[in-house]
């Protein structure tokens, strides 16, 4: 799951994919639609603080744009590059029900609140923080030029949500990023439900004791050889650059 170069997100995001694919397309098409006329996508599919009696705002509030220009753009590729990326270490069906979670469970601030809330961007955050968890050395080429690690991708969008929702309403803001941190808990296997967990039952029957225990050991397995090739790709890149230096 190394990612060097920010190119390589976008390049790779449709690549088995369709919930991606699929709510990155809608999500661009409400940024649209929603420059196009605020008020009736505002009205209509955001969540104006209370779920009654427009129920289906509760799922459909990340398709109203507030963000201008930057989630007519930005927000959409982000979506498609870092959901695409989780994506592919889950099954279709099984990462529909995580997005479906992370678009609920962000809501419950402002419903508790009686806030307002339109966008994509607590949802993105979340699937960030599940995306820096599992290989938080990989780094990633900004344009091709600035080096950064998926960990800081991942406070960046931490820190987004806090200030955006916290600005004018710190309680709100810290209480935002509850999607954050189940998404956290989620990536480094402290929930009952393991990180890209597939299983086939027969009938009822769950898994043995013996082989919840070989598939943790297995997914661990595979977190440590992750971060190991992350970790080689930067040592690489360090001893080049001294070569460089040296031939200077």
């Amino acid at each position: 799951m190394a990612t060097p170069q920010l190119g390589t997100l976008f390049g790779d995001a449709g690549r088995r994919t369709p919930v991606t694919l699929g709510l990155t397309g809608l999500v661009l098409l409400g940024a649209i639609l929603t420059l196009g006329s605020q008020q009736l996508m505002v009205s209509n599919f955001g969540f104006n603080g209370s779920m009654l009696p427009k129920f289906w705002t509760a799922v459909t509030y990340p398709l109203v744009n507030d963000l201008g220009a930057l989630g007519l753009v930005f927000l959409p590729l982000w979506l498609l590059s870092i959901g695409g990326s989780v994506e592919r270490d889950h099954s279709t069906a099984r990462f529909g029900m995580i997005l479906a979670v992370l678009i609920v469970v962000s809501l419950l601030p402002f419903v508790i609140f009686q806030q307002r809330l339109y966008g994509i961007l607590i949802p993105n955050s979340a699937l960030t923080v599940i995306w820096a968890t599992r290989q938080p050395e990989a780094t990633v080429m900004i344009f091709g030029l600035i080096p950064v690690k998926a960990k800081w991708i991942g406070w960046f969008g931490v820190a987004s949500v806090l200030v955006t929702y916290g600005a004018g309403n710190l309680p709100l803001g810290v209480l935002s990023l509850i999607s954050c941190l189940l998404a956290y808990l989620y990536a480094s296997n402290r929930l009952p439900i393991r990180y890209g967990q597939l299983r086939t039952f027969a009938g009822n029957a769950k898994p043995t004791k013996a082989q919840k225990q070989k598939e943790d050991a297995y997914l661990n397995d595979v977190f440590l050889r992750e971060q190991e090739r992350a970790e080689r790709e930067r040592l690489r890149k360090l001893f080049e650059g001294s070569l460089e230096d040296d031939k200077k």
